[in-house]
């Protein structure tokens, strides 16, 4: 049987995750699943395999809800928890039903990426995604391997892609460990911890001017790249 990922993550299916998550029959996850080691004696390795899919599917979910900025989460809850029509979306927002809509897709990208194990140029400078990027690969890794049930090309994908993320995260340590010294570290820093700040705050709490911040994030991004081993 084939367990390569990406079968099972065509961008149709994202709205129908979500609709299962958020809707009254909700799946419940036993705690061993969190354990592949608990699950060595199971008789049925491939019902094991399939449902971990479909936890990390809604896991996926979960992540990038919690890291969606409040305005964009309140589009997402409106939408999926609370099941309003786009009119009555856009009259509680104060937003026409087209910036809705383009919105609303831009979510489904961001968990396609994840579900794909992928980041966007944007995520190289947000290190929770990297982090929870990393702690998916290694669910994955672990119980594929615990029962042998990928193939060598597809379980080296999944390694590099892990070792790549983890070079990133390991490029964030360094730039935090050195704020007096790179003008990045300040900007990056602040940034990192809350998402919400702005680059008018930015530059006003750091002297900078808003073109020193945008320079100092395509910097960075540009050696996270090169860290990632992505860099043209």
């Amino acid at each position: 049987m084939n367990y390569e990922d990406s079968s099972a993550l065509q961008y149709p299916l994202i709205k129908d995750y979500i609709d299962r998550m958020y809707g009254k029959s909700k799946i419940d996850f036993p705690s061993s699943y969190f354990y592949p080691m608990q699950l060595s004696a199971s008789p049925n390795p491939d019902k094991i395999i399939k449902y971990q899919r479909k936890f990390i599917n809604y896991l996926a979910i979960s992540i990038v809800y919690a890291l969606l900025p409040a305005d964009l989460r309140k589009i997402f809850h409106y939408k999926f928890v609370k099941k309003y029509s786009s009119v009555s979306m856009a009259y509680r927002v104060q937003c026409s039903e087209y910036v809705i809509y383009t919105r609303i897709n831009s979510v489904y990208d961001q968990i396609l990426s994840i579900l794909n194990y992928q980041i966007t140029d944007n995520d190289l400078l947000d290190s929770r995604i990297l982090l929870n990027v990393i702690n998916l690969l290694d669910m994955r890794i672990s119980i594929l391997v615990r029962y042998n049930l990928t193939d060598a090309t597809y379980y080296d994908k999944l390694c590099r892609l892990r070792s790549m993320y983890s070079r990133l995260y390991s490029g964030y340590v360094d730039l935090y460990n050195k704020p007096e010294t790179d003008d990045r570290a300040k900007v990056i820093m602040l940034f990192d911890f809350n998402r919400e700040i702005s680059v008018s705050f930015l530059a006003e709490n750091l002297n900078y001017c808003k073109t020193s911040i945008y320079n100092i994030f395509q910097r960075t991004k540009k050696k996270m790249k090169k860290i990632s081993g992505k860099a043209n």
